[in-house]
């Protein structure tokens, strides 16, 4: 009744239109959900069900998990496939995506970066602390050598970064492929 009046002399016309359509937009659903249950899968909807299905048991997966060394997991159909101490993104992950495999020999680089610089980092602080404690002062090569082991921190924290964001890119250019079909064995 609002609808009618609201609309003037055109509102009764329109809601028994409106009404009809919603009537037969019902047993045409129905209909439809009737005749989709009785037929039986056609093969091409088998064929992509299958691709789908092989498709999601190679899909590459990241999650996080703090038992990792680097605190995230790659998995395919459920299995862990890295990353290990040092074989960041294994080559047997991406088997097939040159371009995945060019984004994993990045983050092997930059994860070698990393441990250096992590390692270079503590060894310039302990050396300056130690070169304070023999001096029983801070001397300026003190200072430098421990300044120069927090620029090595720093740029290992850096160095980090881009290892994560080559490791995504990897696992994104690997699924890419993936789905277009575009593997090569």
């Amino acid at each position: 009744m609002f609808f009618i009046l609201a609309h003037g002399r055109w509102g009764l016309p329109a809601s028994v239109g409106f009404a009809l359509c919603l009537l037969s937009s019902g047993s045409a659903t129905a209909q439809t959900n009737l005749a989709d249950q009785a037929s039986p899968a056609s093969p091409a909807s088998r064929s992509l069900t299958d691709r789908q299905l092989r498709i999601e048991q190679q899909f590459l997966r990241v999650e996080s998990s703090p038992w990792s060394p680097l605190g995230l997991k790659l998995s395919k159909n459920g299995q862990m496939v890295g990353p290990r101490w040092f074989s960041v993104v294994p080559d047997e992950a991406v088997a097939g995506s040159t371009e995945a495999k060019k984004h994993a020999s990045h983050a092997r680089i930059f994860h070698g970066a990393t441990v250096a610089f992590a390692l270079a980092g503590v060894g310039l602080i302990v050396g300056g602390v130690t070169v304070a404690d023999s001096n029983r002062e801070w001397t300026s090569g003190a200072k430098l050598l421990a300044a120069g082991g927090l620029l090595a921190i720093l740029s290992e924290g850096l160095c980090a970064l881009y290892r994560e964001r080559e490791i995504m890119e990897a696992v994104n250019a690997y699924n890419y492929d993936l789905v277009r079909d575009k593997l090569g064995d």
